[in-house]
C-alpha cells in the first residue's frame, strides 16, 4: 500500500490520495515516513498550513530526519517565511553531510551520490 501510495504521489495522482493515506496510517501508525507523505499531499494541493502542521508533529518526535528538516524548509520558503526556511535548509545540509559522512564509512556509493545531490541543492538555495 505504501508502495502505490508513493506512486501516486509522484505522478501526481491526488484523487484518493488522502484516503489512502489515512488508511495506511490507520494501519501502520508507527511508520515514521506517513508524516513526509502526508505533508507531501497537503504541499501539492496548496494546503501550506497542514503541510507544515504535519512536518512540525514529526519534527516533535525526531528532530534528526533529513526529509522532515528538508521538507519544513521547503515549506518556509513558499510561505515567505525566509528566517525560517533558512534554518531547516541549514538543519537539513547538517544531516544530509551526517549522513554522507556514515555512507562512506559502509561504502553506500548511490546514497552518498543522492545526499551529495541534496548538499548542493540546499547550498544554491542558502546562496540566493
Amino acid at each position: 500500500m505504501k508502495s502505490k501510495i508513493l506512486e501516486n504521489l509522484n505522478i501526481g495522482n491526488i484523487d484518493t490520495l488522502l484516503d489512502d493515506i489515512k488508511q495506511y496510517e490507520a494501519e501502520y501508525p508507527y511508520d515514521f515516513d506517513i508524516y513526509s507523505i502526508k505533508a507531501s499531499y497537503y504541499f501539492m494541493v496548496g494546503d501550506l498550513y497542514n503541510a507544515e502542521k504535519t512536518l512540525l508533529r514529526g519534527y516533535d518526535i525526531n528532530i534528526f530526519n533529513f526529509d522532515i528538516l528538508y521538507n519544513l524548509a521547503l515549506v518556509y520558503e513558499y510561505k515567505k517565511d525566509t528566517i525560517n526556511a533558512i534554518i531547516f535548509y541549514n538543519k537539513a545540509k547538517i544531516m544530509a553531510m551526517n549522513y554522507l559522512m556514515d555512507f562512506n564509512e559502509i561504502d553506500d556509493k548511490d546514497s552518498r551520490e543522492t545526499y551529495k545531490k541534496h548538499i548542493s541543492l540546499i547550498t544554491k538555495k542558502l546562496m540566493n
